[in-house]
């Protein structure tokens, strides 16, 4: 509200940026620890503004669609970041350099776009976690979407070599789910555009509950195994795509921030909630 969406996200990126390469500069684990608190609020801004300006702007006859496009390429610079890692290695300042330099570049396009940015002047009529009781529905998805990726980035390759997998196999179950979350994305962005998002997002918990049954079942069948994870995937991706459809179509201005400052609220309760459960529940 004070300096404006632009200046936020590049100052966050800015601040993100001078992370990496404190990161790099400290090789102590406490410092880490601090660092990552800090860069973990620098994404969380990133995302929370970004998802309210598109909302803000997307058109109401494909706002799913956006939203899909949106989610398409933040999973794209998921899944590619770590293929980076085998090109500059793990030792010295080259991996934290690279990282910055990609950090930086990310600033570029939001200076060029300055200009067509929203305007959240407005105080909101609705605080972020007063969305828990204005839209649980919502927060619920989020949170579940959270629970969903939070477990799989974390453990899926674990339970795969847990359960005999190569290596080799148990990291692709991972990069299939992500390939579903991005190949199934638009699709069912479209059919938030036509039909009611109720019962899109049932389909998608439903098929997130059908994919956690079946994978024990279907592990040793890799026939059964790929197309299980690729529509989990998509599910997952889905739920998140509609859900925030929905918000877009609810609420606007500033408090369309605030709704999008608690999907990433939610979100992150997921992500850290999922791997804990789910690990304990393996062992």
């Amino acid at each position: 509200r004070t300096i404006g969406a632009v200046p936020l996200m590049v100052g966050s990126l800015v601040i993100n940026a001078a992370t990496i390469l404190l990161l790099a500069a400290f090789r102590d684990i406490a410092a880490w620890f601090a660092l990552r608190v800090v860069m973990g609020a620098t994404i969380g801004a990133l995302f929370a503004v970004s998802e309210a300006w598109i909302n803000q702007v997307a058109a109401t006859a494909s706002r799913g669609r956006t939203a899909s496009v949106y989610i398409i390429v933040a999973t794209a610079g998921l899944a590619s970041g770590p293929l980076v890692i085998p090109l500059v290695g793990i030792e010295g300042w080259t991996p934290f350099v690279v990282a910055f330099a990609f950090v930086v570049l990310a600033a570029v396009p939001l200076l060029w776009a300055w200009p067509l940015a929203p305007d959240f002047g407005q105080a909101p009529a609705i605080r972020a976690w007063a969305f828990l009781r204005t839209a649980p529905r919502l927060m619920a998805a989020v949170a579940l979407v959270g629970i969903f990726f939070g477990t799989v980035e974390a453990l899926l390759p674990v339970y795969g070599v847990k359960e005999g997998m190569a290596l080799t196999g148990a990291v692709a179950m991972l990069s299939v789910v992500v390939i579903g979350n991005m190949v199934l994305l638009y699709p069912l962005g479209w059919l938030a555009d036509r039909l009611a998002p109720g019962p899109i997002m049932l389909l998608c918990g439903a098929i997130l509950l059908a994919g956690s049954a079946a994978l024990p079942f279907v592990t040793d069948t890799p026939i059964l195994l790929w197309p299980v994870l690729l529509i989990w995937g998509g599910a997952a991706g889905g739920l998140y795509a509609v859900a925030m459809t929905v918000l877009g179509r609810r609420y606007s201005g500033t408090d369309l921030v605030a709704g999008a400052a608690a999907f990433t609220i939610f979100y992150g309760i997921g992500s850290l909630a999922g791997p804990a459960l789910s690990g304990g529940a393996m062992d």
